[in-house]
């Protein structure tokens, strides 16, 4: 049994190591790599992304028969199993990842694509979460409910907003678990094993998300639309 104090047994579990945090970081990383980059056809609906003077982060974006994107080169590679270049400049987004496109979206080469990456500072924030609860959100739920009544299509999830009671001597349990078999927190098989042996719940968070590959990837597809839609093609 334990008995460190909470700010002992969790002191070695990275709290930054999120996934809202790598996509930033990656979307920033991104933005940097492509600035000078200039789209030449090649062939037609080939497309190499590149800076002039350099082969480093560049990329092709590539439109085949029966609705397959593919985006590859320096950066990795990724296929988008759906449409062609109008499909992708209505479901891209810039400001965000889009999961409906990444939901569609394969590894050309899996062997160069791992599973996703897990991220222990979400899984500590859940375990904190379980800790300590979570507070009625009444002018949220307000909100939500108001914008539901007027016909608005909102995505919102109420249960986000409801009040949790604490739960600490879960939290606890998974907590020990967790980092009895996992030491830093990184082991994703770790945290499922012993979130599940606690709650018994198959839909728990895994707290995995994209990992580098897909989100150059997407991020170089976010880029070649955005430099597309400029020159009004």
């Amino acid at each position: 049994m334990f008995t460190q104090t909470w700010e002992e047994l969790l002191k070695d579990v990275d709290a930054d190591n999120t996934a809202e945090r790598n996509r930033k970081q990656m979307k920033s990383y991104a933005e940097e790599a492509f600035k000078d980059h200039v789209i030449v056809e090649e062939q037609p609906d080939v497309f190499r992304c590149a800076a002039p003077t350099t082969i480093i982060h560049s990329f092709r974006v590539a439109f085949l028969p029966g609705g397959m994107i593919v985006v590859y080169g320096d950066i990795g590679d990724m296929m988008v199993q759906r449409g062609g270049e109008g499909w992708l400049k209505s479901a891209i987004r810039h400001d965000y990842v889009s999961d409906y496109v990444m939901g569609k979206a394969v590894p050309i080469e899996s062997r160069r694509w791992p599973s996703q990456e897990f991220f222990p500072g979400d899984a500590l924030a859940e375990i904190i979460r379980l800790r300590d609860g979570k507070p009625y959100v009444e002018d949220a739920v307000n909100l939500v409910e108001q914008a539901r009544e007027a016909g608005i299509d909102i995505s919102e999830d109420l249960d986000d907003y409801y009040e949790e009671v604490p739960q600490p001597g879960l939290a606890r349990k998974i907590a020990e678990d967790w980092l009895d078999w996992d030491v830093c927190g990184t082991d994703a098989d770790a945290w499922g094993r012993a979130y599940y042996k606690h709650t018994a719940d198959c839909e728990y968070d895994d707290c995995r998300d994209y990992n580098s590959n897909q989100l150059w990837c997407y991020f170089a597809l976010s880029w070649f639309v955005r430099k597309r839609t400029e020159v009004k093609v």
